[in-house]
């Protein structure tokens, strides 16, 4: 094992067996209800973070609302952090605009004012080097933040099936970098995929809450249709949550390219063996309805796609400076 592998190996094994992932029922994103189940959630998977500068990642890939993650559910994650003692940042390098520029779309930043969390754009970039080639450029708010929580919306995605708490933490990578890394990797096998995998075991220990109020499926990750699931869930592990968000769609590892490729890797918490459900019972969640893409389109961005998202990227990025 090489010395970058067994950094990863540490990163994704440093989970007691088995790994708890607390799934709690919740119908609404009204503040009063979600505020309590939120800390009831995070608190129960021993998440109490005093003391510490957390980086609560957000999805925030463009400003379409059902496409980001509720604004209740960041302000809530926030709120809980303050009151266990810890420092909270929220942060992402969306696909499309700015940070601040979708934050204030979907209602989030005048949240985060009054909490006085800090909302940044990923800008400054660390180098790191991939294992298959090439670098990759990561936020240094990220590597620099004690822990990451990570906070999606369950959604299905034309490329991976599914996204959830590990997808989202692509967006650590800065800017039109994560254009290029499809460039570069995509459509190679599960290169890219592999990549994000490998991007997940460069940063601190991820933790995830997951916004499963209101998921989308069908065709997403931005065009799909709201999937009423009602589920909060979290864990200390982002790899375990997801694999059981899987379990309860009824999704298969053929279905979904990068549980593949952790399972593959053997990474703890890609198994379901690996989990102990707590608060509610799975059953209560578990559902044949909701719909993952039956063909996932290339995870590659040729030459003139490329060029096609970058321009997207860029006028999105100029029209929402108006918005911030």
């Amino acid at each position: 094992m090489n010395i970058f592998r067994a950094v990863i190996y540490m990163h994704t094994t440093s989970h007691a067996f088995p790994i708890q992932v607390a799934l709690r029922s919740c119908r609404t994103y009204e503040l009063e209800r979600l505020y309590p189940l939120v800390g009831e959630t995070l608190a129960a998977v021993g998440f109490v973070p005093r003391g510490k500068h957390v980086l609560v990642k957000p999805n925030l890939l463009r400003a379409h609302a059902l496409t980001c993650t509720q604004p209740e559910v960041v302000y809530a994650a926030c709120l809980y952090l303050l009151d266990c003692g810890a420092k909270a940042t929220v942060g992402d390098s969306p696909g499309f605009g700015t940070a601040r520029s979708v934050a204030a779309f979907i209602g989030l930043q005048e949240k985060l004012r009054f909490l006085n969390v800090p909302l940044v754009d990923f800008t400054q970039a660390a180098p790191r080097a991939l294992p298959q080639g090439g670098q990759v450029r990561l936020a240094r708010e990220a590597l620099e933040a004690d822990c990451i929580l990570s906070v999606p919306r369950l959604k299905a995605h034309s490329q991976f099936g599914v996204t959830c708490s590990v997808k989202n933490c692509y967006g650590c990578v800065v800017g039109m970098r994560k254009a290029w890394l499809h460039a570069r990797h995509g459509g190679k096998g599960n290169g890219f995929e592999s990549a994000i995998a490998d991007i997940y075991g460069m940063l601190p220990q991820v933790v995830a809450l997951v916004d499963a109020v209101t998921a989308m499926h069908g065709t997403g990750p931005s065009a799909g249709k709201p999937f009423d699931m009602g589920l909060l869930a979290a864990s200390l592990s982002a790899v375990a949550l997801d694999t059981q968000i899987y379990s309860l769609i009824h999704a298969r590892p053929e279905q979904l390219p990068l549980w593949r490729i952790l399972l593959e890797r053997n990474v703890p918490g890609a198994r379901i063996e690996d989990i102990i459900p707590i608060l509610d019972s799975p059953a209560q969640f578990a559902t044949h309805d909701f719909q993952i893409p039956s063909y996932l389109l290339s995870t590659s961005f040729r030459p003139v796609r490329l060029i096609k998202s970058l321009i997207a990227r860029k006028i999105a990025e100029w029209k929402g400076r108006g918005h911030e």
